[in-house]
């Protein structure tokens, strides 16, 4: 509410490194959208999202994703 009260807007990159089981299991910003609760909203979002685990061959693996969050105030 923050942000859209002010008419922040970004882009926030987030490293995520998923583990065998489909869980972010580190997160961090690489770059900023320039406002820290941007970034900070985007953080604990990612950290409760549940992915499909990466694989090679039948075996599951850890991985590491790179996932770009847009904030746009559009009314």
């Amino acid at each position: 509410m923050i942000a859209r009260k002010k008419g922040w807007e970004g882009k926030v990159l987030i490293q995520a490194e998923i583990d065998r089981e489909g869980n972010v299991s580190e997160i961090k910003v690489l770059e900023s959208s320039g406002f820290q609760v941007l970034d900070d909203a985007s953080l604990e979002t990612l950290k409760k999202w549940k992915f499909t685990p990466a694989k090679i061959g039948n075996k599951f693996v850890d991985d590491t994703l790179n996932i770009p969050v847009k904030f746009l105030i559009t009314n």
